[in-house]
């Protein structure tokens, strides 16, 4: 009996049976199968996905799901995605996509897909790594300010361009209020001006990296400094390695008549972080006893 002839009623019993990774690897398969049990598929939280030079492919474990998604999708894999991802995403609070391939980037169609199949989730953590940005159109990444709860954002390898700083700093404009952790690592044409907006419009960060980015000096840390009293938590990490952040040159800035706080309200001294090892920090430390670490 072919499936097309079998009652959904009967298929869905046989699904009662198989594991949810399996009725997954099943809907991923072909669209007959898709068109059958999506509905039948878990409701999960966190969604993984790498696009790759491989076939479509996947597996559920536990709240998670793991998508492989081929860099040239045909129009089966397309009509399948389009039956899956409104479903698996819609409760999704994390989602992390990754450029997984040996040659080639992420194109727009399939960030666009992604970032629409997930537009209605109460994301709470997005992960964007090694896609390049500056080849996705601006009506695309303004998908993004749609999630407006967002916790966590971490953007690693990923390349700008042009004014994909400033586009950035747009999309991420909706979730300012609830931003706690901002992690950007190996992203080099980020300058001081995203660490500036962002001192001064996040009160609820309490973790801050903008590593490995060459452009980024001390200017970037003195922003956070000049803002304490603006956010909410008592302290706040920044992790500032391979930038051109200068200690020395931090506490000639916080002498300066220009510098936006009471120098004299302010003690600046080096210190030994356990980290599960030692890590070298500067401590910028308040009369209030709210506190900036800067590690560097």
């Amino acid at each position: 009996m072919k499936l097309d002839n079998m009652p959904i009623e009967l298929v869905h019993e046989i699904m009662k049976w198989v594991r949810p990774t399996d009725i997954l690897s099943s809907a991923l398969s072909c669209v007959e199968l898709a068109s059958v049990v999506v509905n039948l598929l878990p409701k999960i939280h966190d969604m993984k996905i790498k696009i790759s030079n491989g076939q479509l492919s996947g597996g559920l474990n536990r709240d998670t799901v793991n998508l492989q998604i081929p860099q040239i999708d045909d129009e089966e894999t397309k009509e399948i995605l389009n039956l899956l991802m409104p479903h698996l995403g819609e409760d999704i609070d994390s989602l992390r996509l990754e450029n997984d391939m040996v040659t080639g980037e992420i194109s727009d169609e399939q960030l666009a897909r992604v970032l629409h199949s997930t537009k209605d989730a109460p994301l709470k953590t997005l992960n964007l790594s090694e896609v390049d940005l500056e080849r996705i159109h601006t009506w695309t990444l303004a998908l993004i300010a749609g999630f407006n709860q967002l916790e966590k954002v971490e953007i690693e390898q990923c390349r700008l361009g042009g004014d994909t700083e400033a586009k950035l700093l747009r999309c991420l404009q909706s979730s300012f209020q609830t931003l706690s952790q901002i992690d950007l690592k190996g992203t080099p044409q980020i300058t001081d001006n995203f660490s500036r907006r962002i001192s001064r419009s996040c009160p609820n960060l309490a973790y801050f990296r903008i590593s490995d980015c060459p452009l980024v000096t001390t200017l970037s840390a003195l922003p956070f400094i000049e803002s304490t009293a603006f956010r909410r938590n008592d302290q706040l990490d920044v992790h500032m390695d391979n930038t051109g952040f200068d200690a020395d040159q931090l506490s000639t800035f916080m002498r300066s008549p220009l510098f936006g706080s009471s120098s004299e309200e302010w003690c600046l001294k080096p210190v030994q972080i356990p980290l599960g090892f030692t890590k070298s920090a500067v401590l910028a430390l308040h009369a209030s006893r709210k506190c900036v670490f800067i590690f560097a």
